[in-house]
C-alpha cells in the first residue's frame, strides 16, 4: 500500500494515533483532530487505507493588539485581556492570548502574531 498525504512535518503534529477494538472490528491508525475513527491513515488484518489531500486548514494566525505600556495585555473586541505568559524548560517566555501563542512580532511594541491550531485550541472530546 503507498499513499501521499502531502503532509509536511508540522510541529505541533496534526494526527496522533488511535487503536479502535470492538467485538466487530479492530484496527489501527492516525486520526486528525475532530474528525472520527481512522479516515485518513489505518489497517486492520485485511485490509489498510491512506488518503491523499493537501491544504487543508488547520492552523490560523491572528495578529494581536498589545497594550505597549502593559505588554502582558492585549485588546479583543474592544475590551482588555490578559495574556498567559509562562517560562519553558528552555528559559524563553512566551506569551498566549486566547488564540494561542505569540510565533511572530513583540507585544512591547503593539502588535503580534497569534497561532492558532486544532491540535491546541483544547481537549479532543470526539
Amino acid at each position: 500500500m503507498a499513499g501521499d498525504p502531502h503532509r509536511p512535518l508540522d510541529v505541533p503534529n496534526c494526527y496522533y494515533q488511535n487503536h479502535l477494538a470492538c467485538p466487530d472490528f479492530d484496527a489501527i491508525g492516525l486520526s486528525f483532530p475532530g474528525v472520527p475513527a481512522l479516515p485518513h491513515f489505518g489497517h486492520n488484518r485485511h485490509v489498510a487505507w491512506c488518503v491523499t489531500h493537501a491544504m487543508a486548514d488547520y492552523q490560523d494566525l491572528f495578529v494581536e493588539r498589545f497594550d505597549p505600556t502593559d505588554p502582558e495585555r492585549y485588546e479583543f473586541r474592544g475590551q482588555w485581556r490578559r495574556a498567559a505568559v509562562r517560562r519553558t524548560m528552555v528559559e524563553a517566555t512566551v506569551t498566549e492570548t486566547h488564540h494561542g501563542p505569540i510565533v511572530l512580532g513583540e507585544p512591547s511594541r503593539g502588535h503580534a502574531v497569534a497561532f492558532g491550531s486544532t491540535a491546541t485550541a483544547g481537549p479532543d472530546r470526539t
